[in-house]
């Protein structure tokens, strides 16, 4: 497990001015030059770990629509249609990339330009016999170019929030790095039933990306239709 971790952080080292630059910097297309510009530690600080931060749904009070869990996903029908609530949509705090949206695509960027959230939907693919779980954990592995069965182990567990009321959850698995002062936060939940994932990545410069990410998902939701 503890190469896994280093193979994480080594690539992150690579990445991370990459990261700060096309993913986090201001970009000439996006905010006035004479905005703030993140920086970068130069001594390098790897570390990668499961993400502990308080997660924006917790499954201990009552809900307007029980969560659904990773097992509950065997139980959805083929027709069900699920979707992100977009929270950012009229949020002044948060700015629509447009150069950066593909069909299922969308990525915004926060006015202090030191972080993103992009945020992912579309069709699973061939899982196999994989349940819902074993395929999220293959959902993240694949986003971060691991061994499943290598990171899965690292993962934490989580929810997004469901529904229009926002107080049940959707069961997720999520994993954070941080890196030269970039984080990283990915959040995924793959539903084999209806062959379909989402995920939503953070990336940070000079900033906590376990509280971002937490503010982030409290802000965008899961719809599950019919539910």
């Amino acid at each position: 497990m503890r190469r896994s971790i280093l193979r994480i952080a080594s690539i992150a080292i690579v990445t991370a001015v990459a990261l700060g630059a096309s993913a986090c910097a201001p970009r000439s297309d996006l905010a006035d030059a004479s905005g703030p510009s993140p920086t970068q530690s130069t001594s390098p600080r790897p570390s990668a770990s499961p993400t502990p931060f308080a997660i924006p749904y917790s499954p201990s009070g009552a809900a307007s629509v029980p969560p659904l869990t990773f097992a509950d996903g065997a139980t959805l029908s083929p027709d069900v249609e699920i979707l992100w609530a977009d929270g950012f949509a009229n949020d002044d705090e948060w700015q629509h990339v447009d150069d950066a949206a593909a069909p299922g695509r969308w990525t915004y960027v926060n006015v202090d330009l030191n972080c993103t959230a992009a945020f992912r939907k579309g069709p699973l693919g061939d899982a196999g016999d994989m349940d819902d779980r074993e395929a999220t954990d293959a959902v993240i592995a694949a986003q971060l170019d691991e061994d499943p069965s290598e990171l899965s182990p690292l993962l934490s567990d989580g929810y997004f929030l469901l529904g229009e009321h926002r107080d049940s959850g959707v069961e997720h698995r999520q994993f954070s790095y941080t890196i030269n002062d970039v984080g990283h936060f990915i959040a995924a939940r793959a539903f084999v039933a209806v062959d379909y994932s989402v995920h939503v990545s953070v990336k940070c410069v000079g900033t906590d990306v376990d509280s971002l990410a937490g503010y982030v998902m409290s802000k965008n939701w899961i719809v599950i239709e019919p539910e």
